[in-house]
């Protein structure tokens, strides 16, 4: 992700999707059925990868989706150009 932001001058952000579960009193990891979050989750910024190009270019947003024992990424997409998540 690193030489992929550094060759082509883009930002990477990384999100995670959380939601707060009420009988455990705790956050735990927002599930994503058929392409649509569950009610109630929210995506949580992890990292962003050149920080730098941001006032620039366009960002590349990717979901980190934790699975049983290993995860996955999803990428994600704004639904106009001009949607920002900060």
């Amino acid at each position: 992700q690193i030489a992929l932001s550094e060759h082509y001058n883009i930002p990477i952000i990384i999100l995670t999707s959380q939601k707060y579960d009420e009988k455990k009193n705790k956050i735990i990891t927002g599930k994503i059925r058929k392409n649509k979050p569950e009610k109630n989750v929210r995506f949580r910024l992890v990292q962003i990868i050149g920080e730098r190009f941001l006032s620039t270019t366009l960002p590349i947003y990717i979901l980190w989706k934790k699975t049983n024992t290993l995860g996955h990424y999803m990428s994600l997409y704004a639904k106009s150009p001009n949607t920002s998540i900060y």
